[in-house]
């Protein structure tokens, strides 16, 4: 339903639904795990990283979300768009429960009044603090980054050191 709002012309499909089934399973199970591959333009970042954590904070205004990418600045423009979406009066037809704390509303991090979260931050760096009920990664590793041995090695030091000890109880990963 949010789909034409965030993308003018947007255009469901058999790929859009597989998608979407497949994020619905790990929604519903604890400790799940979901990778999603598709090539550029096929519109994972819109679903999993725009409309997914949006359709979250309509069923559960209470959880934190982790999201991270290869960049800051790239993940924080789409903390700005949800954050944006959940005000907007489309979504509130839909969740009108869902309100956001006037006290935090910046693009990397903002609070509903149910006490949810929503924190990005880019690959690598500093989340003590920070955890999720759910965490998405988005483009993990840029062009830039992929065809270096020890930007990869650092990533993936980041990971098993710090990203997954974030996630609350039952928490669940999903990566574009």
């Amino acid at each position: 339903l949010m789909g034409p709002v965030v993308v003018p012309g947007f255009k469901d499909g058999k790929h859009i639904k597989l998608i979407c089934e497949a994020i619905q399973e790990a929604y519903e199970t604890d400790n799940a795990r979901l990778m999603v591959f598709l090539p550029p333009g096929s519109s994972k970042s819109i679903i999993g990283s725009l409309l997914f954590p949006s359709w979250i904070f309509g069923k559960h205004p209470e959880w934190q979300i982790l999201h991270i990418a290869h960049t800051f600045d790239f993940i924080a423009t789409f903390g700005g768009k949800i954050r944006d979406l959940l005000q907007s009066p489309e979504y509130l037809a839909i969740f009108p429960h869902v309100k956001l704390n006037d006290k935090y509303q910046a693009r990397e991090y903002w609070e509903t009044m149910q006490q949810g979260v929503y924190r990005c931050a880019g690959a690598g760096s500093a989340i003590a603090g920070k955890r999720g009920s759910i965490a998405i990664t988005d483009d993990l590793v840029s062009e830039q980054t992929y065809k270096s041995p020890a930007e990869l090695e650092k990533i993936y030091n980041w990971w098993a050191q710090g990203f997954e000890s974030r996630l609350l109880d039952g928490g669940r990963i999903i990566v574009i």
